[in-house]
């Protein structure tokens, strides 16, 4: 049975009020999110490892009037090719060795809500035709299913990778009919790109870390000045596992930037924004300065690309 759609009440929480952060950047995408929501169009978020991809997903979900349905999540890199095809779309009985019964796939699990996709570019080449066929009709096909059992779902699609989709298709990993059918796109910014949202990050996970501890940790001046100046490579995902060694080694609850692990250098305090600026200049390089290339690489609006410009003063 179909959920009946969710009418959003005046004063209710925001989907979004989860997603921490006062940048531009961040900002920008949670605006883009909001809107996308309105409709039943897929979406595909781009973003690094740990920048939340997930996290917009589900709230687009509950922001739409699907949040009454369900949200399945599919991880395209955690299964094997073997058995994509049964475990996305489903298969009857009998329809190949081992099927002793009818089984539902997930996009029939996710109807009347959404299911999303993770990790599309894994998606394995043989099944990315039926994709393609899904994301335009929606209609289902079970492994084994007879035409006259094919049925149409009310379903909306989310998609994300970490992966930069043109490279993906050069590569020969990702169909190009697939890539102009992945839907609206948003891109997230990483933590590295999101100044003090970081500290305004770190402050909040300790406070879920602190609870979960039965601890008062808190932080010293050499953390609150290291954490914004940090390049996070691993995003949020390596904020939060910081923040739990540094809690549990701290000497008198005072988190220190060596307890953190990212301690700054001496000799060479202003790495991090010097590896930022010379970043920015090699890639402006290799697309021959052509700043919406740039941009799309850097997973960057054009405005946050040439604010960064500005700011570090880089001309051609």
């Amino acid at each position: 049975m179909i959920p009946a759609r969710k009418l959003r009440l005046a004063n209710e929480p925001s989907p979004f009020g989860s997603i921490i952060g006062s940048s531009e950047e961040i900002q920008r995408a949670i605006t883009e999110a909001w809107k996308f929501a309105r409709s039943d169009y897929s979406v595909i978020i781009l973003g690094e490892t740990g920048t939340g991809k997930e996290l917009f997903a589900r709230a687009i979900h509950d922001a739409s009037s699907r949040a009454g349905g369900p949200f399945i999540v599919v991880n395209c890199a955690a299964i094997p090719d073997n058995l994509f095809e049964a475990e996305l779309f489903g298969h009857e009985k009998g329809s190949f060795t081992g099927a002793e019964k009818s089984v539902a796939g997930k996009a029939e699990l996710a109807d009347g809500g959404t299911l999303f996709l993770d990790e599309i570019a894994e998606l394995p080449l043989c099944i990315q035709p039926k994709l393609l066929r899904f994301l335009e009709d929606h209609i289902l096909e079970r492994i084994g299913e007879r035409n006259a059992s094919k049925r149409k779902l009310d379903i909306r699609v989310i998609l994300a990778t970490n992966c930069d989709l043109k490279k993906a298709i050069s590569n020969g990993q990702l169909r190009f009919d697939l890539f102009h059918r992945l839907g609206l796109e948003i891109s997230l910014p990483s933590l590295r790109d999101r100044g003090h949202d970081a500290l305004e990050l770190a402050h909040h996970f300790l406070k879920q870390i602190n609870l979960e501890l039965g601890s008062r940790a808190r932080f010293d001046r050499s953390a609150m000045e290291a954490i914004p100046m940090h390049s996070w490579p691993g995003n949020v995902r390596e904020l939060i596992k910081r923040l739990r060694k540094g809690a549990l080694i701290a000497e008198g609850g005072r988190i220190t930037d060596a307890d953190l692990g990212i301690a700054a250098e001496p000799d060479m305090p202003e790495a991090p924004v010097l590896s930022e600026k010379e970043r920015i200049r090699q890639i402006l390089l290799s697309v021959k300065w052509n700043k919406t290339q740039a941009a799309q690489i850097l997973h960057w609006s054009r405005m946050t690309l040439y604010r960064k410009l500005r700011q570090y003063q880089i001309v051609k």
